[in-house]
């Protein structure tokens, strides 16, 4: 099918099934200077499958927020993410 659509030059655009998407986590309280490998490692010995980790910035500042965006992949236990409470020996808030 896209081979077709390459062939008569006409335009589109590919999207991931709902099932393949990552789900989007917010962790809140986490110190704004730990190490996002820290974070991906702290979650992965957890079962979690880390697809990337991103910490959140204010705009106009550019100042770094206690805010981190995760996408877990959905394999395992992935649902379980928002119950967590310990990452990296922090107390932690788990928001979708």
């Amino acid at each position: 099918m896209i081979n077709f659509l390459k062939d008569k030059h006409l335009e589109f655009a590919l999207s991931e099934a709902c099932e393949d998407r990552p789900v989007k986590v917010v962790i809140r309280d986490l110190p704004t200077d730990i190490g996002i490998a820290e974070i991906i490692q702290s979650l992965e010995e957890k079962g979690y499958k880390i697809g990337r980790v991103s910490q959140m910035k204010n705009f106009k500042e550019k100042k770094p927020f206690p805010l981190y965006l995760i996408d877990v992949k959905k394999r395992g236990n992935y649902t379980n993410v928002y119950n967590e409470k310990k990452i990296c020996y922090f107390n932690v808030k788990t928001e979708p």
